[in-house]
């Protein structure tokens, strides 16, 4: 027979501040996901990376050479990798450039989350660190 434990409850004001920093930590983890998504793939972080490495941009045919990819593949990546707002396009004539998108909002989002979870795990880790 498994005795279940009680679940902790914070019970002082430094626990449930922190209760709700991690509350809040999971709310932004969560409008964050598709940053998350996007990046979890290893083609498109290498695509990223390309596209890091050529500033002024790439054609899909570049990259998917660059990469390894079939045209259609690319684009695939490209697209999800737009919708996380990584990537931005910028047409010349009838040639499309993808870049790094300078959307520093999600660049921030990102930084911002690292940084707090860092911060959480500490306070769990080492209970006398300050939160």
């Amino acid at each position: 027979m498994r005795v279940e434990e009680e679940p902790i409850r914070p019970r002082s004001p430094a626990e449930r501040q922190l209760a709700q920093d991690m509350e809040s930590l999971a709310d932004d983890f969560a409008t964050a996901r598709p940053l998350f998504v996007a990046l979890g793939d290893e083609t498109r972080q290498l695509m990223l990376l390309e596209l890091l490495r050529n500033y002024g941009g790439l054609r899909v045919g570049e990259l998917a050479e660059a990469v390894g990819l079939s045209r259609p593949a690319a684009s695939h990546h490209l697209r999800i990798l737009k919708d996380a707002r990584l990537v931005g396009v910028y047409r010349v004539g009838t040639r499309n450039y993808y870049h790094v998108e300078p959307d520093l909002q999600v660049w921030r989002l990102m930084a911002r989350l690292s940084a707090d979870a860092e911060q959480a795990v500490r306070v769990c880790v080492e209970p006398s660190a300050t939160y």
